[in-house]
């Protein structure tokens, strides 16, 4: 377990099992990234699902990373780690090497088109996978509670496609990269927690508001992740991602 993995499984477990290895493996594909690439900055532009948590490979390594949002002052003050990266409002966001943006490209494309403002040379773009067998209980969950949707799990089907989302980086001038499926554990993607469900049918006795994290055991969560992660990296499940990959990506340059 490096210290990246092991902050994650300490402060961020309220999340759940689910995003927790969502965290793990998509932190190990950006640290990958980053060495091959040989990035020096990155730019988080918008930060409403991620909260920017998922920058912490990257602050690891030494880079240079900024965390932009609209509402930068409370980014700053949930951040639970110990290494800070530059905090930024969404119209004072540096140039970076990396550009990326998890979830918020399918609800609006004008993100793309900002991104690409910043970008000295790639865009990384993810987007929820639409034929995950997730999508339709997470539609029967706000069917049933009638709550409002603020997930990722909207916009357009075609932007939640490997195929559409490649279309669309090209449409905007840039050479791909690469692309694929990321975040393929056996279980779907729900896209919603425990606490929410719970909020919902009004069973939670507790109405704190949530602040910063407080850290508990890392160990038997991280071994719980650990056995998903194989199951993901096995041979026989790379034709299975279309399915069962929570999230497409792809990857642009300048």
């Amino acid at each position: 377990m490096d210290s990246v993995e092991r902050q994650f499984c300490a402060l961020l477990q309220d999340e759940g099992i689910g995003t927790l290895y969502e965290r793990i493996v998509k932190g190990r594909m950006l640290r990958g990234l980053a060495e091959k690439y040989g990035y020096t900055s990155i730019l988080e532009f918008g930060i409403p699902v991620t909260r920017g948590y998922d920058n912490l490979p990257f602050l690891e390594q030494g880079l240079q990373v900024t965390v932009a949002d609209a509402d930068v002052e409370h980014a700053r003050a949930v951040w639970p780690f110990s290494q800070m990266p530059t905090f930024s409002t969404l119209e004072t966001a540096p140039m970076a090497d990396l550009v990326w943006s998890f979830a918020r490209v399918q609800l609006d494309v004008a993100v793309l088109d900002h991104m690409l403002a910043h970008a000295r040379r790639h865009v990384l773009v993810f987007v929820p996978n639409i034929l995950n067998p997730g999508a339709p209980l997470h539609a029967a969950y706000h069917l049933v509670t009638r709550a409002r949707c603020h997930h990722a799990e909207r916009g357009p089907a075609r932007l939640r496609t490997r195929a559409g989302l490649v279309k669309l980086l090209r449409q905007r001038g840039l050479h791909v990269v690469d692309s694929g499926y990321i975040d393929a554990p056996p279980i779907p993607n729900i896209a919603f927690s425990l606490r929410e469900l719970r909020d919902a049918f009004g069973l939670r006795s507790n109405g704190a508001t949530p602040g910063k994290p407080s850290a508990k055991d890392p160990a038997p969560m991280w071994s719980r992740i650990e056995a998903l992660t194989r199951f993901e990296s096995l041979p026989v499940t790379r034709s299975m991602r279309p399915i069962l990959g929570h999230h497409i990506f792809a990857i642009g340059a300048m």
